[in-house]
């Protein structure tokens, strides 16, 4: 029985046994007994799957760089923010902080979140997934040993940074594109086998020429819509991935690193807003304000902790006015979601960590404090570093115990952040 069996399995059946081995971590006596042959079969079977191609050796380090969860400090920044979830991330080797970029630290925040987000996502879900270096390494991750779903949709957030010839100058090693189209593309392989897997791609740049012509093309390509409402053939995303952005120079953003480099005058449509970016940029220099955030590419002024605001003038409501009134202006002219679509979303799952990323997480959770409808608040669920963590918790606990002054201030300027 087992020689006629041999002779005749197909592609499809060697793909499905080397699944069930590699992806489903089944034993190959547990795999021989379902399929009725002896485990001999199935590790012929497996090897005959390698040798016609359909198992490939993938050979990444990258996926070594892991932590642990600090499960104690997970409950306490859930519960002191009241986010439906949390997981700080304690990395295994400490010199990752040492690394301005935190590339690596991105990397350890991504392993380790990879396999409850795996969970997250249900069959018949619509994702919404932002760009950059964390939600990338997490649909990586996930792709590497995905769970069985079915009916999956997933949909970027933004046009793209990097269009083109993105790779002309800069590193000698192929840098990995990190768009919100990219990171799509990435987590729907996670289900290509999968039945009803679906996904779209923007393959616009991230900024248009003015308003009039990115609201057309939002209208006409993009799965969001104006409003905060979705194309009406699809049905709302039940969950977002996103990573948070710092506009700080030393931070790796991309538009920050393109806005110093002989690069930007090769990428037309940076062009486009450049000139609005350098005078956001100017003025929070200029008025001493933290350098603004971004989620999946829509921006936000960034407030400082209230440690800073006991030793510093406190920044009045007319910057703050002033800032995201141009900020405003960039994100009129972006491709890109809007706050709205966030706020409907039921789960929003937030990645990042850093010390340069600790103002704008700082920002988007004490504004979740004052929202009446926490439900419609940006972010819902967080991913972080433990330093990070740490960070946020004793912000935390100096603005509970912070003058009245400080406290009103936060309580009059926090609300004017996310305006639209």
């Amino acid at each position: 029985m087992d020689r006629r069996r041999s002779e005749r399995i197909t592609p499809q059946k060697l793909a499905e046994v080397a699944r069930e081995y590699y992806f489903r971590d089944r034993t190959q006596s547990d795999i021989a007994a379902s399929e009725r042959v002896n485990q001999t079969t199935i590790a012929h079977w497996i090897a005959e799957a390698h040798k016609q191609g359909i198992v490939a050796i993938d050979i990444d380090p990258d996926f070594a760089l892991t932590g642990y969860e600090h499960a104690d400090l997970s409950r306490r920044l859930r519960n002191a923010f009241n986010l439906y979830d949390c997981l700080v991330v304690d990395p295994a080797d400490p010199t990752l902080y040492d690394d301005g970029k935190s590339d690596k630290l991105h990397t350890v925040i991504a392993n380790v979140s990879g396999s409850k987000l795996r969970e997250w996502l249900r069959s018949g879900d619509h994702i919404a997934i932002g760009g950059g270096r964390a939600p990338m390494r997490v649909a990586r991750f996930i792709r590497r040993n995905p769970s069985s779903r079915s009916e999956i949709r997933i949909s970027p957030l933004s046009g793209r940074i990097w269009i083109g010839s993105w790779q002309e100058a800069g590193a000698d090693n192929l840098q990995r594109p990190l768009d919100a189209d990219d990171a799509a593309r990435m987590l729907a392989l996670a289900y290509e086998h999968e039945p009803g897997t679906r996904f779209s791609q923007i393959g616009r740049p991230l900024y248009a020429e003015s308003r009039e012509i990115a609201q057309r093309i939002i209208v006409q390509e993009c799965a969001f819509q104006p409003g905060g409402r979705w194309r009406d053939d699809i049905q709302p995303p039940r969950c977002a991935l996103v990573g948070i952005g710092a506009l700080h120079p030393g931070s790796g953003h991309r538009i920050s690193e393109l806005l110093d480099s002989p690069e930007t005058r090769t990428v037309t449509h940076l062009d486009w807003a450049a000139g609005k970016y350098r005078a956001a940029i100017a003025f929070t220099i200029e008025r001493k304000l933290k350098h603004f955030g971004d989620v999946a590419n829509r921006l936000f002024p960034v407030v400082p902790l209230p440690s800073e605001l006991r030793k510093t003038p406190r920044p009045s409501r007319a910057d703050y006015d002033k800032l995201r009134q141009q900020l405003d202006e960039l994100n009129h002219q972006a491709i890109v979601m809007e706050w709205e679509h966030l706020r409907k979303t039921p789960s929003v799952w937030a990645i990042a960590g850093g010390r340069l990323k600790l103002h704008a997480l700082w920002t988007l959770l004490i504004c979740r404090r004052f929202e009446r409808d926490r439900s419609r608040s940006l972010i819902k669920e967080l991913s972080v570093d433990l330093r990070t963590a740490q960070s946020l918790e004793n912000a935390l606990n100096d603005f509970d115990n912070a003058s009245n002054a400080i406290q009103n201030w936060y309580a009059e300027i926090c609300p004017r952040i996310f305006g639209s």
